[in-house]
């Protein structure tokens, strides 16, 4: 049972790290992955900006002044080409950018990694949304040190809650440079 809670507070945290990371993408007005398009907008709340959020059970994008449903249609991408080992990351900016485009071909919106990428993925990803007709959204993990949770078995101590925090800061300033 332990380890059922454990996977649903992990869960619950990469949502509220999604919603985290698409809130700092509006407050900073979409100079990073997201591609701002004629069409697309930033919701106002007081001092809260942000163009994606979760209703219900259903995500929607702020689209010329009214929110959308979305549905997500992703793919996982991991951090080795086919053939090598997951730790080379010997992915070149071009394959990136080439499977970017074969990902937006079949249909699919979105992407997800679930640790960090070398440089070249987030420059091809980039470069892919601001020439694409339909942006496609990042979905990042944060990798969290699992030795430290199977031997505590508690998520909130601060051997565990401190590494993950300052994980998280550091996937937001990859990818906002």
């Amino acid at each position: 049972m332990r380890k059922k809670n454990l996977v649903c507070l992990l869960i619950g945290l990469l949502i509220i790290i999604l919603i985290a990371v698409g809130i700092y993408l509006a407050k900073t007005h979409n100079t990073g992955l997201i591609k701002q398009s004629k069409e697309a907008a930033v919701y106002q709340d007081g001092n809260l900006s942000y163009c994606t959020r979760i209703n219900g059970n259903r995500f929607q994008v702020y689209k010329a002044g009214q929110w959308e449903d979305m549905l997500i249609k992703g793919v996982n991408i991991g951090m080795a080409r086919p053939g090598t080992w997951p730790g080379e990351a010997a992915i070149s900016e071009s394959e990136y950018y080439r499977w970017f485009k074969y990902i937006g071909e079949m249909g699919a919106n979105a992407i997800r990694v679930y640790t960090l990428h070398p440089p070249e993925f987030y420059k091809a990803l980039y470069l892919y949304n601001r020439q694409a007709e339909e942006p496609l959204y990042l979905f990042h993990g944060v990798w969290i040190k699992e030795e430290s949770l199977d031997k505590t078995l508690d998520a909130y101590l601060p051997e565990n809650t401190l590494p993950f925090d300052e994980e998280m800061q550091r996937i937001v300033d990859v990818i906002h440079g």
